[in-house]
């Protein structure tokens, strides 16, 4: 087996020398938590095992699996999930400074949705106002859609 495509001893040290702390914490690139580096764990945007299987994740990694632009900060939750895939994971691994804000937004969006909704179905008033105007909106404009 080639050496490229097997995990090494020392990628945590060469991340962690390479790449600094932002205010003594890192960020993780799936979900943006802020990570002590005792707890931060560097993870392989493109799985080592994905790499040792696949032609198309060789052409994805040339320098190797423990190349430093294969290597991110992650928290423990999201390392876990992604475990060895691939897909979206490589994504939002490899585009992080684009995907994370938009990954945030929509975190926020829904939050807010969800509270909205709640306050409304509790009897808020201003919220069971505009919600209850959004809905006759929709309904009226609904048939012109379709």
């Amino acid at each position: 087996m080639n050496d490229k495509y097997t995990r090494n001893s020392s990628y945590r040290n060469e991340f962690l020398s390479a790449v600094q702390p932002v205010r003594g914490k890192y960020r993780c690139v799936y979900c943006g938590r802020r990570v002590k580096p005792e707890k931060m764990q560097v993870d392989h945007v493109v799985a080592v095992h994905l790499a040792q299987r696949g032609f198309l994740a060789k052409l994805l990694v040339p320098k190797g699996v423990n190349d430093i632009s294969n290597l991110v900060p992650a928290c423990r939750r999201c390392n876990r999930r992604k475990g060895s895939k691939g897909g979206l994971w490589i994504i939002r691994g490899r585009f992080w400074r684009i995907c994370l804000p938009i990954y945030t937004v929509l975190r926020l969006a829904c939050l807010a949705g969800v509270t909205f909704i709640a306050l409304a179905a509790f009897g808020w008033p201003p919220a069971v106002d505009m919600l209850s105007g959004l809905l006759s909106e929709l309904t009226t404009k609904l048939p012109q859609i379709i």
